[in-house]
């Protein structure tokens, strides 16, 4: 949750479009295409006084085998109190994808020991 100076709340949501298998690497060709279309068609269902962003966001891969970007799909949305309804959940939802809130720990992370 992230909390204005005016005392409304935002939830955010991260999404790794990639995996999910929903878009192609370079945004072109008709998964994508199909992808944006759905999107767009669903951000126009929203209701009147949505307040909310989406931000995609692609950086170059630092120190990699495999030259490459890593992509993320940022969601905020302006809501009541923390338990109030989330409209960009529901759409990331409704376009094959998972978001993980912004405000969760991340997985903890396990090293297994080398025997």
């Amino acid at each position: 949750m992230i909390s204005h100076a005016d005392g409304s709340l935002s939830k955010g949501f991260e999404v790794d479009p990639f995996p999910s298998g929903v878009l192609e690497e370079n945004f072109e060709g008709g998964i994508s295409e199909t992808f944006f279309s759905k999107l767009s068609d669903l951000l126009t269902k929203l209701p009147n006084l949505f307040e909310g962003h989406l931000v995609l966001r692609r950086a170059t891969l630092e120190n990699a085998e495999v030259h490459g970007f890593e992509t993320k799909l940022f969601c905020f949305e302006k809501v009541k109190n923390q338990n109030s309804y989330s409209h960009l959940k529901a759409l990331i939802s409704e376009i094959g994808m998972d978001g993980q809130s912004l405000s969760s720990p991340p997985e903890p992370f396990i090293r297994q020991s080398q025997a």
